[in-house]
């Protein structure tokens, strides 16, 4: 068989991060510097040196959005068709989410792939990107960057949230797993760990809690009770509900984790040393040149470095 990987991608960081793995005031301290005078020239090193540790460890330090672009779904071939799909590997781990696929079919339109189509594998490095179970990937039309993912990577925050369900007017949605309905009366708490909802009627109740109870597709580790025209939602030993607020819906989840925002405390300490020596160098030899005999410190800034890089093949 002959396999075909997607090699070639452009690659593409739509949403920066908003923060540094390291402040002025750390690199300050590798410095030995007890003034302001200079942090704008301090903020470049670590932008820089950021830059190039991420390049040579193939990461995303702080959490960004990229597209990757590709010519074509990756495949199998057997001699007579395409019929095994491969993955796509997304440059710039640790992955966080893949928010879409989209790709070019044979008539030249842009399509937006199912999300049944394929699954996301977030804990391999690279992160993968690989078929679900009994589907193939469309065919594409031949042309460059034919098939693009949007995703999210970086040592993003990942924090339990709650909403405070009492706040929640009637009238606004709530989504659960794709499907919608309308609070006709204000979501009440029942406790910090169970709530419930008001919906139209009975029978919007009952469908309502199917949806959540349904063991394929339903919310995992919550359990859903009707009474009348009301939903009453209980986790599980261990687990929190959670909602995301938006200005019209609310979309309840069970997840402990949440990958809004960004956390430099994740960003593993090796990463941040490396980058304070890095800065270091830089700020005390500020050409490209040096009248002295330099010899490189053991065990500095690749060595490092060489314990988060990830290698492609």
């Amino acid at each position: 068989m002959l396999a075909q990987p997607c090699e070639r991608y452009s690659l593409t960081q739509i949403v920066p991060p908003t923060a540094e793995p390291i402040s002025p005031a750390d690199a300050k301290q590798q410095l030995r510097i007890v003034t302001d005078a200079e942090d704008t020239l301090i903020q470049g090193y670590i932008a820089a040196a950021t830059r190039w540790a991420e390049t040579f460890c193939n990461r995303q330090f702080v959490l960004a959005t990229f597209t990757a672009s590709y010519d074509h779904f990756p495949w199998y071939w057997n001699g007579i068709d395409n019929i095994y799909g491969l993955g796509f590997k997304l440059p710039r781990a640790p992955l966080i989410s893949v928010s879409g696929i989209t790709y070019v079919d044979s008539a030249g339109a842009t399509q937006t792939l199912s999300t049944s189509t394929y699954v996301v594998d977030p804990h391999v490095e690279p992160g993968n990107v690989g078929l679900a179970y009994n589907q193939y990937w469309p065919t594409v039309q031949p042309q460059r960057n034919a098939v693009t993912v949007s995703y999210t990577a970086g040592y993003g925050a990942r924090t339990k949230t709650r909403l405070d369900l009492a706040s929640v007017l009637a009238g606004q949605t709530i989504v659960i797993n794709g499907l919608t309905f309308t609070a006709h009366a204000t979501v009440t708490t029942v406790s910090t760990r169970t709530f419930s909802i008001a919906v139209s009627n009975a029978a919007a109740a009952t469908a309502l809690a199917l949806c959540i109870n349904d063991s394929t597709y339903g919310v995992p580790n919550v359990a859903a009770t009707v009474s009348s025209a009301r939903i009453t939602l209980t986790p599980y030993a261990g687990t929190d509900v959670t909602a995301t607020p938006s200005a019209a819906t609310i979309t309840v989840s069970t997840s402990y984790e949440a990958t809004q925002g960004e956390s430099v405390a994740a960003v593993p300490a090796v990463i941040k040393h490396a980058i304070r020596m890095l800065v270091a160098h830089w700020y005390e030899h500020r050409e490209s040149v040096s009248e002295l005999d330099l010899k490189p410190v053991p065990q500095a800034v690749e060595s490092l470095l060489w314990s988060e890089r990830i290698l492609e093949f």
